[in-house]
Parts: C-alpha cells; sequence; structure tokens
C-alpha cells in the first residue's frame, strides 16, 4: 500500500517531524526509474522517479517521488510492482494532462525529454529494464539478509528454551523430567533431550566466559578465584611446588578435569575480602594468561607466585 512521505498537496501518512529524515533517505536511494523534463537552460523542471531505499526505520521499500516546479508528492510502498505501476501512471497521466507546446518551427514539442515508460514519447526500447532487474536483484538480497535474520532469532528463541528447560529440571531436582513434561504437556523423554541440549549450552558459554584470578599474600600463600564466585581457594603452602603451573591447573578446571578441593590440600575461604591480598594474573578462556604488573614495572608475583606462575629473572607483565 502506498504511503505518503513528503508532499505539498497531500496529508503526510507519517509523523511529520520525520518527514525531512524519509525525504532524505528516499533520495539518497537507489534509483531505478526516471522520467524528466528540462527547461530552455537544460534544468530539469518535472521529474519523476522510482529510488529503492532504507526509511528512517530500518524498512527497505520503494519510493516514488514526483517532484515539480512548485508541487512534490513522495510516497513509498515496500511493494515493487506497485511501485513501478503507480510511477507509469504518473507518467501517462502528466503526459495527457499537459498543455501543447509548440517550438519556433510550429512542431509540438513533447513534454519529456527522456523516460523508460513504454508508450509515452521519448521512451527509449528496452530503458525500463536495468532498473527492473535492478529492483529485482535488490529485492533477493533483502529477503537473504531477512531469512538470515528469521533464522538468527529462531536460533535464539530455541537455545532460551533449551537453557530453560535445563535450569528448571536441574533446580528442581530429582524427577526434574517428570514435573516439567506434565507441565508443559510433553513426552519426558522429550524434555530430557531438550534439556539435555541446553545443558551443553551453558557449558559452552561456562567455558567461553571461564576466567580465574591469582592471588598472593604477603607471606607467599596462594589464592585462586573463579570469577562469579565469592569463595577464594587457599592452595596450601608449598603450592608453588606441588600444584600447577597455574595456566594448567585453570585449564584443566575449565575442562573438568581438575578443580580446587580440601581433599587435595586446598582450603575454601567463603566471602573472603581479596582486597587484603595482591592479584598477579587472571587466565581466561577469551585471553589466556595475563600477569600483573607490579609498582617497579616488573610482574607483581612475589617469589612462590613466580614459580608457580613459571615466571623467570626477566619476566614482564
Amino acid at each position: 500500500m502506498l504511503r505518503v512521505i513528503r508532499s505539498t498537496i497531500q496529508t503526510l501518512d507519517i509523523d511529520i517531524d520525520l518527514e525531512d529524515d524519509y525525504s532524505t533517505a528516499a533520495q539518497s536511494g537507489t534509483l531505478l526509474h526516471e522520467t524528466y523534463s528540462e527547461d530552455a537552460h537544460g534544468q530539469k523542471d518535472l521529474s519523476i522517479e522510482v529510488r529503492a531505499y532504507t526509511d528512517p526505520e530500518g524498512k527497505n521499500r520503494f519510493a516514488i517521488l514526483y517532484t515539480g516546479l512548485t508541487d512534490i508528492d513522495w510516497q513509498d510502498t515496500n511493494d515493487y510492482p506497485e511501485a513501478r505501476a503507480s510511477y507509469e501512471q504518473i507518467v501517462r497521466e502528466e503526459e495527457q494532462g499537459a498543455a501543447v507546446d509548440i517550438d519556433d518551427d510550429g512542431n509540438e514539442k513533447p513534454l519529456f525529454t527522456a523516460t523508460d515508460v513504454p508508450g509515452v514519447t521519448n521512451y527509449e526500447e528496452g530503458s525500463e529494464e536495468a532498473g527492473t532487474a535492478e529492483a529485482y536483484m535488490l529485492l533477493a538480497e533483502w529477503a537473504t539478509a531477512e531469512a538470515e535474520e528469521a533464522q538468527r532469532v529462531a536460533t535464539e528463541k530455541a537455545q532460551a528454551r533449551q537453557t530453560a528447560y535445563a535450569l528448571a529440571v536441574d533446580s528442581f531436582g530429582r524427577g526434574g523430567n517428570v514435573v516439567l513434561a506434565r507441565r508443559i504437556g510433553k513426552s519426558e523423554p522429550t524434555v530430557k533431550s531438550i534439556a539435555d541440549r541446553g545443558r551443553a549450552i551453558l557449558e559452552a558459554q561456562h567455558k567461553a566466559e571461564f576466567s580465574v584470578d591469582l592471588f598472593e599474600d604477603n607471606a607467599g600463600g596462594l589464592y585462586l578465584q573463579l570469577a562469579g564466585d565469592t569463595t577464594v581457594w587457599s592452595m596450601g603452602p608449598g603450592a608453588e611446588h606441588s600444584c600447577g603451573p597455574f595456566t594448567d591447573d585453570v585449564a584443566s578446571w575449565r575442562e573438568g578435569d581438575w578443580e580446587p578441593s580440601e581433599n587435595d590440600g586446598q582450603t575454601p575461604c567463603y566471602g573472603m575480602d581479596t582486597s587484603t591480598l595482591t592479584r598477579i594474573a587472571t587466565w581466561s578462556a577469551k585471553d589466556g594468561l595475563t600477569v600483573i604488573e607490579g609498582p617497579s614495572a616488573g610482574p607483581a608475583a612475589g617469589a612462590a607466585g613466580s614459580i608457580y606462575l613459571g615466571l623467570d629473572e626477566t619476566a614482564t607483565a
């Protein structure tokens, strides 16, 4: 359906405060079809165009721009055949309604200098074909982009459902599959399958966001803290020799092959204030190892921390 976006003869179908934005966008669109007349100085005094453009709301549309000496009537539509038909109708009506103009030799002067509308004077055979082909190429591009965006949204929604199932079942505990299946009217195997996929997504997200800080106290004690966790793990006496290196420990922690445990000599310090410690390194799945620089331009790590990190005397942050 045609929509008035700028006009001196019709009421706008858009917010009047956005008229200039629509006009600018339409004028800068891709020219597909054009009919125009020229004055005695070779300047356009009547122009009728079809342009493909993206409006200020991000919608891909086709604008029909009628620009005369005194009147402007710009409309748009998301339907190319409609835009093309409207454009051709305007051109034909303008020619039919124009007053006869005679040149100095007594010959009737055509209204339009150039046009790609069949049946109108000065039409060049096949001149409309390039614009038509470009219009359908753009439609194909737009449809592809819309389909890809729809697929992305659908994938996000599917993954959101899968993770929600996993969290719901796991939060409920034993029998969660049965309870959720009854709640939403699906079979228990279906719920389990969806929840399993959700757990895989959550695990992948956890691994991608995995990050561990390494701290050291003034006595050379070492501490680990997983990002997002309030528990700080004391590694215990001599950990720099019995554990590590740090990068191997945290990489194994990320993969689920190792984690701090009281059975292995580590001690959980619940809610510990890490401001009393010195952060000497961070390992993350995204950035790998980052060694923190101290006030003297060398590593902030002390002797124990340097051994656990595998630093030598020339190591820098």
